[in-house]
């Protein structure tokens, strides 16, 4: 679940910020109170320096491969749009399995009703 919404997060635009009015200094760059910033999570997710140099590939096993250090790095820079639309697509996809077991359980059963 968290490679396939590694690689298409559910948003596209910037999740902004507000530079606080003691300003910061970001990636190099110091930035002026109320200066608006900006990450996009299909950029973050597709950090060659986190997630390894074949970040355009759909490979699930890297977080099961990861060393712990690496996947406490992966996990902080891991960007989706929130926790909500997280548990959300892992309802949906808790379902779809819990669902599709039932019907093959029925079915070896010999049941036609499937609910």
């Amino acid at each position: 679940m968290k490679e396939a919404m590694r690689l298409h997060p559910s948003i596209a635009f910037p999740l902004e910020r507000v530079v606080p009015p003691e300003g910061a200094h970001l990636c190099g760059y110091d930035l002026p109170e109320g200066t608006i910033v900006g990450a996009l999570a299909p950029l973050i997710n597709r950090n060659k320096e986190v997630f390894g140099d074949d970040v355009e590939e759909f490979r699930p096993e890297r977080w099961l491969e990861a060393d712990p250090e690496r996947l406490k790095l992966m996990e902080r820079t891991y960007m989706t749009v929130s926790s909500l639309a997280h548990r959300v697509a892992l309802v949906f996809v808790n379902l779809t399995y819990s669902l599709s077991f039932h019907t093959a359980h029925e079915d070896a059963l010999g049941s036609t009703s499937h609910f």
